[in-house]
């Protein structure tokens, strides 16, 4: 089943402290965990969206949530969703990375649910939700990696 990967660590990414200062949570990245057995993910990260292979030292610095009333269904529309992303190099925001405190967005200005681009939480809010899935009654560029984390639907699970 997919999970989602909450990044308490996040190698090689140079905004993780300011994203954690900025939110005042744990979690600094957000992924989504397609195979359990083989750690495969898919997030959006720069450049674009992408799918690799956890790194078995990363597995200790992430939480991972069971999605509650996930079908066989709702599974295949993520991943159509996701692969969709990566055959059509969906570029990482850059621009919406901080749109999710309400002070940037009065000098970046708002942004839409449906954009061509994603950061990492807002892709995964997005991926689910193609679903049918509602995680949480907020826009998708308004969630943060801490913040996703608090919809009832996401269960903490075992790495």
């Amino acid at each position: 089943m997919i999970r989602v990967a909450s990044f308490r660590v996040h190698q090689h990414d140079p905004l993780g402290f300011l994203i954690q200062a900025e939110t005042r949570g744990p979690y600094t990245h957000s992924a989504l965990e397609i195979d359990r057995g083989s750690r495969t993910i898919i997030e959006a990260y720069y450049p674009t969206v992408r799918k690799r292979v956890l790194d078995p030292a990363e597995v200790s610095g992430i939480d991972f949530f069971k999605i509650r009333g996930l079908t066989d269904e709702h599974e295949q529309r993520i991943l159509a969703f996701g692969n969709h992303a990566i055959e059509v190099h969906e570029a990482y925001s850059i621009s919406d990375l901080f749109r999710f405190n309400p002070f940037f967005r009065l000098f970046l200005g708002e942004t839409t649910d449906v954009s061509k681009s994603a950061f990492c939480s807002m892709f995964a809010k997005l991926a689910i939700e193609s679903s049918g899935l509602v995680l949480l009654n907020a826009h998708a560029y308004e969630v943060d990696p801490y913040r996703l984390t608090w919809s009832p639907l996401l269960e903490k699970d075992e790495p």
